[in-house]
């Protein structure tokens, strides 16, 4: 027959299992603190100024060049536009856009920071178009009157671009104007790997407002920072591909990105090599 531990046992068994639960905590705290490179921690898990502070101390900036925290509190910041007056309009998930005041002081900080709205649906990319901004929504894209000299957007929202694809993966949305005068928008994938059901998804759209959108590209997984040549007006764009195969496989890609061109997504990756579940 087996006696049951006595309070005395349990009381030095829990003591035991905390003595090493803090042993081991001061060795983790003591490899993070240790460890010979910079850790990217995102705005979000940054709680004060001083711990702000100690990772902007932790970047190695090239020669010439110095890294100081210039604005905190922005949430997880995504995207950023500058203004006439050198504001910076910054979307913050999941629901805001706000207003990071210029360093009219020298002092190397913003003059502070204001909501310019919020009670948004995941707002991602944002394109200042003259007095217009325009924001990308994960189901549609607004428009915006902002007025940089005063800092204040001036009437309402309203929607120019609705039901964009939405829901499962990749739900931020890049917006830029082209040279041609359309609005070019990059909408991920649904999933890691799949066939997309909706030919919007893994694609990038352009429209007018007030004109039907057109589909512009296929097979890119997420293309979330594109941009134009200047001179030619070669559009070219960075695609963020598939994860599970390793840490150097798939290879990301710049891609020169023309009209209804199609570009791997999910059959091919890197210079057209087949992938493992869509290859065949």
């Amino acid at each position: 027959m087996r006696s049951e531990p006595s309070n005395s046992d349990k009381r030095k068994t829990r003591g035991r299992a905390m003595l090493v639960l803090a042993a081991l905590a001061l060795v983790l705290f003591y490899i993070w603190h240790s460890f010979p490179v910079s850790f990217a921690v995102p705005p979000f898990s940054a709680r004060s100024a001083e711990e702000v502070k100690a990772i902007a101390a932790w970047l190695t900036p090239p020669q010439g060049f110095t890294v100081n925290a210039y604005a905190i509190g922005l949430g997880e910041a995504r995207m950023m536009v500058l203004t006439p007056r050198g504001d910076i309009i910054l979307s913050s998930l999941p629901s805001k856009v706000l207003l990071v005041k210029k360093d009219s002081s020298g002092n190397g900080r913003s003059d502070g920071i204001e909501t310019l709205l919020d009670g948004l649906h995941n707002p991602s990319g944002l394109f200042l178009d003259g007095d217009q901004l325009y924001i990308a929504e994960e189901t549609r894209i607004l428009r915006v009157d902002f007025d940089a000299a005063t800092r204040k957007m001036t009437g309402a929202p309203e929607t120019v671009l609705p039901d964009l694809p939405h829901g499962a993966d990749h739900f931020t949305r890049t917006i830029k104007k082209g040279p041609d005068g359309y609005f070019y928008v990059a909408i991920g994938s649904s999933c890691n790997v799949c066939v997309e059901k909706n030919p919007w998804r893994a694609a990038m759209i352009r429209f007018k407002p007030g004109e039907p959108p057109q589909l512009f590209a296929s097979g890119l997984r997420n293309t979330v920072g594109f941009d134009w040549q200047p001179g030619t007006g070669d559009l070219y764009g960075v695609d963020n591909w598939r994860d599970w195969l390793g840490d150097e496989l798939p290879p990301e890609e710049v891609n020169h990105i023309a009209e209804g061109g199609f570009y791997g997504w999910p059959y091919l990756y890197g210079d057209n090599q087949p992938d493992p579940d869509f290859g065949k």
